[in-house]
This record gives structure tokens, C-alpha cells and sequence, in this order.
């Protein structure tokens, strides 16, 4: 979840339903949990504070026209390969 908007709606269903950002996932750790929950605790308030601020926290999120996009994916080198009849290459 790289998107903070996505963080944050994480934040108010847990919030809504009395229980952790990380009961909503499948996850495989412990650690990772919490590693969820504290992001989603950071983010929450932080966008808490800033409404209640009268501020806009989504103004940061990246725009769909291009304004502030994301950087291309790097480029893999792929090479071709011939899959011989009996399976092998």
C-alpha cells in the first residue's frame, strides 16, 4: 500500500469497527502487523490534525493528469528463448 489515501481509510474502517487496521489483512507476521498498524496510526492522526486544521491532507496524493506522476518502471533485460518439442530449452 504505497498510496496514503488507501492507509488511510484502512485507518477509519478500524477505527469504525473497534479493531486493528491489520485484522482486515491476511498476514503472515506478526511484525508485519504491526508494521500495518503503525502506518496506518501515523497517517490517521496526521490527516486527523490536518482536517481538523482546515487543511487539505489529499493535496499531497499524486494526480491523475500527470501534475505529479511516477517515475517509469525500470526496464528488464529479457531474452528469447526456443522451447524444444520435448519440453527443454
Amino acid at each position: 500500500m504505497k498510496d496514503k489515501t488507501n492507509l488511510w481509510r484502512l485507518y477509519n474502517s478500524a477505527t469504525a469497527y473497534g479493531k486493528r487496521p491489520s485484522e482486515f489483512m491476511s498476514l503472515e507476521t506478526e511484525i508485519a502487523a504491526w508494521a500495518l498498524d503503525e502506518a496506518c496510526l501515523m497517517i490517521g492522526r496526521k490527516y486527523e490534525n490536518m482536517l481538523n486544521d482546515g487543511k487539505n491532507p489529499f493535496n499531497s496524493a499524486p494526480s491523475v493528469d500527470g501534475e505529479q506522476a511516477y517515475a517509469p518502471m525500470p526496464k528488464h533485460n529479457l531474452r528469447r528463448v526456443k522451447i524444444n518439442d520435448n519440453g527443454t530449452w
